[in-house]
């Protein structure tokens, strides 16, 4: 039998104690070679050594620190250590992170082995009732999670947000559960229903915005910003997410055949089928995309996040303060029905779009009826 590594008691015990750990683990080598010396004397046979091997209090030592290693907060610690090691892009770590923060201010520092369901219900609740963007919003900067969710406020996150941070949680207890730390994941199937209805669905660019948005970004200073008038334009020509576009490097313009196009593969996206090719259209190459993208003089955006506020904002402001109606998002819509109406096949369509399920391709071409003209 060989010696038990304290390395492997402490995580046992999930303690740091170096002296306990050596303590019992020459205890339990001890009393487990004596087992095997009488199993090899053939005094006891394999059920009754599996007997005694049953009766070693053996992984269920309890310490006085033991308690303080159980909390949510050490055992995330080690879960966000291990996930560090799948991506290197730091946005992959930020919804971690984000869960972490609303899971103590709501339900607390606690044991995961106290964590119940109605906690997750709470948890649920309580980020349901945040209002929208209020990490954004200079008027709730000063205000606690505690006081946000106490204001009531009419306009709040969305279902979809909620299910991701309830999403991110569930990868975390699956990983606890996993390891054996608890016996059960409480986060389990508490996603919240989706319900998608015909008003609340993101239509495409009507004509008459469209004809006002060009106009505004060949005269408006403000739209005029190289990353906000390049934003739009790519977005109008090419139907990529707003992600993609400021996720864009030089290296990603590529040429086969005498066609450019943007080269998506090898990126961290929203799903595998986001990872494509897409044709530059003519427009955007007549316009010095080229020059846009030279590697010798190329910054990339800081804050995509802020990009996005201020592109909302302006839209808001000088376009259109129809809600429906997503700046850039409803591009895609846009894109999809100019390629219906020129004939294109609809399995194309949504390979240029990066859908990976049906029913997301048949949502788009759902949104707007009839297509615009062309």
């Amino acid at each position: 039998m060989p010696f038990l590594k304290k390395q492997e008691i402490r995580v046992s015990l999930r303690t740091r104690d170096r002296r306990l750990a050596r303590k019992v683990a020459r205890g339990y080598s001890a009393q487990l070679n004596h087992l095997q010396f009488l199993a090899s004397m053939h005094v006891y046979d394999t059920a009754r050594m599996e007997m005694e091997v049953a009766k070693l209090p053996f992984l269920h030592h309890k310490t006085g620190k033991a308690a303080s290693e159980d909390r949510f907060s050490a055992l995330y610690a080690m879960f966000l250590k291990e996930k560090r090691t799948e991506s290197k892009d730091p946005r992959f770590m930020e919804k971690f992170h984000r869960a972490e923060k609303l899971f103590l201010a709501f339900v607390g520092d606690k044991s995961v082995k106290e964590v119940t369901f109605q906690d997750i219900y709470h948890f649920r609740d309580c980020v349901g009732k945040l209002p929208r963007f209020y990490d954004r919003k200079r008027e709730y900067k000063h205000l606690t999670l505690e006081q946000l969710v106490q204001l009531n406020a009419t306009d709040r996150t969305g279902v979809g947000n909620v299910n991701r941070h309830l999403i991110t949680l569930n990868t975390f207890f699956n990983w606890l559960e996993h390891h054996s730390v608890i016996p059960k994941n409480p986060v389990r199937r508490m996603g919240l229903p989706r319900k998608t209805f015909a008003h609340t669905l993101r239509k495409a660019m009507p004509p008459d915005l469209l004809e006002k948005l060009l106009r505004t970004l060949a005269s408006d200073a403000d739209f005029q910003e190289p990353d906000i008038w390049w934003t739009f334009l790519i977005a109008m020509l090419s139907g990529l997410r707003f992600g993609e576009i400021v996720g864009l490097r030089p290296a990603d313009l590529k040429t086969a055949d005498g066609v450019l196009f943007f080269d998506l593969t090898g990126k961290t996206l929203k799903t595998h089928a986001s990872q494509r090719q897409v044709p530059v259209h003519s427009i955007l190459v007549d316009l010095g995309i080229m020059y846009r993208y030279r590697p010798d003089s190329f910054t990339p955006v800081k804050n995509s996040v802020y990009l996005g506020y201020k592109i909302t904002r302006l839209f808001r402001l000088r376009i259109s303060p129809d809600k429906t109606i997503t700046p850039l998002h409803s591009f895609r819509h846009l894109f999809a029905f100019r390629l219906r109406a020129a004939g294109v096949e609809e399995s194309l369509i949504s390979q240029c779009l990066g859908h990976t399920l049906k029913r997301d391709h048949e949502s788009i071409l759902k949104a707007v009826s009839p297509p615009p003209p062309t």
